[in-house]
């Protein structure tokens, strides 16, 4: 208020005051004579832009790019990156969504090292110095404004990190800037673009708080209309500045779209704002073409308005037409079909052929017949089949109705229908059951069909192959892609693609996804000796290769003299391969040798005495026999046969039995020794497997049951425990078991 108004006066400026606030598009001046005015304008608004990309340009280039669109740069982030430091390498929000225009879009910066070099921003502009501590991984902090002694204009007088100093990635550096007064005076940025006029802003000391657009009918687009504060006002360092940007004056000239295909007409127009209708007459000339348009090229109208092409289309021959082929079609596309030739539907009869679908046409595909002439077609017929299993019909790509039509023909019904976007409208784009599949009469089969027609846009995939990860995903975003399913596995460089599921150079539809397989950590690969095992059991062989660090792979069994006995093994002994790998080895089986055919009642019984068991097993089989009760005994070679009864050399019927004596291994227990001959067990622990028996045998002990495992904390390759105790009185000749670490 000015003082001296009068009371009336007072009143109209508040009222205008609360006005100009409820409204909010109005503008309230004061004159210093002369009552108050209120100046209506549009209310300006925030438009919408669409955030562009900046991955992969330099912090200042990406500045003025959001600026181009309207955006400022938000928070900074940083992170370790073998690209150039100061390059954007992801933005928030994503390149092509929808913002509001001063949106703020957080940007992370690349950096080479964990920590960075402070810069020497001392005498340079705000706006300057900004830039040049983003560059150098570096926060801007504080900013405050002060008189400094020496300096007119307001440039940075001092910075809260020495320049030259090592501090950790995205510390922040506080600013002080000069400011010769208490009050900054606001500039002017009427009819600035909006990039400039933010310049000029934090040239200042101040900053952009919004910006909206509103249409105007002289200013271009993208140019300040108004700003506030006023130019000239006084305001504190570091405040905000508003600006209303020009949308334009509304008004679009319309093109020249005559002579054009409709195709080309519609996309220009609507690229132009405007709606395009369309209306197709018959005349002389060539078809497919645009004639005539109104409005007239050239004019100007409001964006949105209406534009009304005609476009040509071919005279109709009146005499004779050509039959179309309309075989296998469903009744409604052959009637389709042969309306759009100039001809009718006639009669429609059943017979039989593929159900639903025309199996035959009368006059014949082809044929010139007078226009209007009526086509007799013929059905397929639902047959119905007795109850039983019936094979599923492939219905993928068929129409909605024609699949439905197809599975009951065959006994079948139609499930659930999943509706999904695809290629063409009302075309099955998937079956639950499996065509070809045997069910049962009566079964229902879900299906999966299209909603309405999409247009697939393609782009090629790019190679990715040998990029980082988060590098690789920025590639397939930027052509439109994702990436889909991400396998780790080892490899020679820590989060390295090392390969993707769509090969490079393929097109395929926008927003597919690329599988990658990312390497985790660069390993070694250990090579061993594999040793030989052939000879010993599949239980020793086992062992021995666990003790190089292999695995037994895949057991086969083969005929062989001795059963369980290795006979081969895969790789060879002496092969390098790598530690973990696996060794097939094939292991002999007890032989079985069927009798021969009968060719007489008696037989002589062999000889089995001084065999081994299984020897005498297979020599009696051998002739027509088999082995009785086996009995044990003691003898001088465990496992050799002692007796045989019947005896050798008698005649006995084919098919019996001979009972056999065995002979044992037999134990025979040592008298208990005296006091005199006890010793005392040695320490074995911590000791390799040569020194453990060295050990052993001075104190006139023997090795007894080894066992191998894993002991945690335990040397590899060394006794980890052992049984007795050490220091325990046992007999001379005793044995001790011992746990081997592996």
């Amino acid at each position: 208020m000015v003082r001296g108004r009068s009371l009336a006066a007072r009143r109209i400026v508040a009222m205008a005051s609360v006005a100009a606030l409820l409204v909010g598009g109005c503008t309230v001046v004061f004159p210093e004579e002369g009552p108050a005015k209120i100046i209506l304008t549009p209310k300006p608004v925030r438009t919408l832009v669409v955030v562009p990309a900046v991955a992969g340009q330099q912090y200042q280039q990406a500045e003025a790019v959001l600026a181009e669109s309207q955006l400022d740069v938000g928070e900074v982030t940083y992170r370790k990156s073998m690209r150039p430091t100061g390059t954007v390498i992801a933005q928030e929000p994503n390149a092509g969504s929808v913002a509001r225009t001063g949106t703020s879009v957080k940007l992370t910066l690349a950096v080479s090292h964990a920590r960075a070099t402070v810069p020497n921003v001392v005498g340079q502009g705000l706006v300057a110095a900004k830039i040049k501590l983003h560059l150098a991984g570096l926060r801007p902090g504080n900013v405050t404004y002060r008189s400094i002694p020496g300096l007119t204009s307001p440039r940075v007088g001092s910075q809260s990190h020495t320049a030259g100093s090592r501090v950790a990635l995205g510390t922040s550096v506080d600013l002080v800037v000069n400011n010769p007064s208490a009050k900054i005076s606001v500039p002017s940025v009427a009819g600035k673009k909006y990039v400039a006029a933010r310049q000029v802003l934090q040239g200042a000391g101040l900053r952009v708080s919004g910006v909206s657009t509103r249409q105007h009918p002289t200013i271009q687009r993208g140019y300040v209309v108004s700003q506030s504060p006023f130019a000239g006002s006084l305001v504190d360092p570091g405040s905000g500045v508003s600006v209303v940007l020009s949308a334009g004056s509304g008004k679009v000239a319309v093109p020249y779209v005559t002579g054009k295909t409709p195709a080309s007409a519609i996309g220009e127009l609507s690229r132009s704002g405007l709606r395009p209708t369309i209306e197709y007459r018959a005349m002389a000339g060539t078809p497919g073409r645009v004639v005539s348009q109104s409005p007239s090229s050239g004019a100007m109208v409001d964006r949105g308005s209406t534009v009304k092409l005609i476009v040509r289309k071919t005279l109709p021959s009146v005499l004779r037409v050509t039959v179309p082929d309309v075989k296998g079609k469903l009744p409604g596309e052959a009637r389709t079909l042969l309306t759009a030739a100039g001809l009718s539907v006639g009669t429609v009869s059943q017979g039989p052929g593929r159900p639903g679908r025309v199996v035959s046409q009368t006059p014949s595909s082809g044929t010139r017949v007078a226009r209007g002439t009526s086509i007799a077609l013929v059905v397929g017929k639902l047959v119905v089949r007795p109850v039983g299993r019936v094979t599923v019909p492939n219905v993928v790509n068929m129409q909605e109705a024609a699949a439905g039509a197809a599975l009951r023909g065959v006994g079948l019904q139609v499930g659930n229908v999943t509706k999904t976007t695809g290629p063409i409208e009302g075309r099955v784009l998937r079956q639950s059951l499996s065509a070809g599949s045997r069910v049962a009469r009566g079964s229902k089969v879900d299906l999966t069909v299209s909603t309405r027609r999409i247009s697939v846009v393609r782009v090629t995939v790019p190679n990715v192959v040998g990029q980082q990860e988060a590098a690789a995903g920025a590639a397939l975003r930027r052509v439109g892609l994702q990436v889909g399913n991400v396998t780790k596995t080892r490899g020679p460089i820590e989060g390295r693609v090392l390969g993707q599921s769509l090969s490079a150079g393929s097109r395929v539809a926008r927003g597919s996804k690329v599988d990658l397989t990312v390497s985790t950590r660069r390993v070694s690969v250990v090579h061993v000796t594999v040793p030989n095992v052939v000879g010993m059991s599949d239980a020793a062989a086992n062992v021995a290769l666990r003790r190089v660090g292999l695995q037994v792979g895949t057991v086969t069994k083969a005929p062989g003299p001795v059963p369980g006995k290795v006979l081969k093994q895969s790789p060879s002994a002496g092969a390098k391969v790598a530690r973990g790998s696996k060794v097939a080895i094939t292991v002999a089986e007890k032989v079985v040798i069927n009798p021969p055919p009968p060719f007489n009642r008696l037989v002589t019984v062999p000889n089995v005495v001084g065999m081994s068991e299984a020897a005498a097993n297979v020599a009696l089989r051998r002739m027509g026999l088999q082995v009785g009760t086996v009995t044990k005994a003691p003898g001088p070679v465990p496992g050799k046969v002692l007796k045989q009864s019947p005896s050798a050399g008698m005649k006995v019927a084919r098919g019996a039995r001979v009972a056999i004596s065995v002979a044992e291994k037999v134990v025979i227990n040592p008298p208990k020794p005296p006091a005199g001959q006890l010793v005392a067990v040695p320490n074995v622990v911590g000791m390799s497997y040569g020194q453990t028996r060295q050990a052993l045998r001075k104190a006139g002990l023997d090795v007894g049951k080894v066992e191998r495992k894993r002991v945690p904390g335990a040397k590899r390759g060394r006794i980890s425990a052992q049984t007795p105790t050490a220091g325990t009185k046992v007999a001379k000749g005793s044995k001790v078991d011992l746990v081997f670490s592996y």
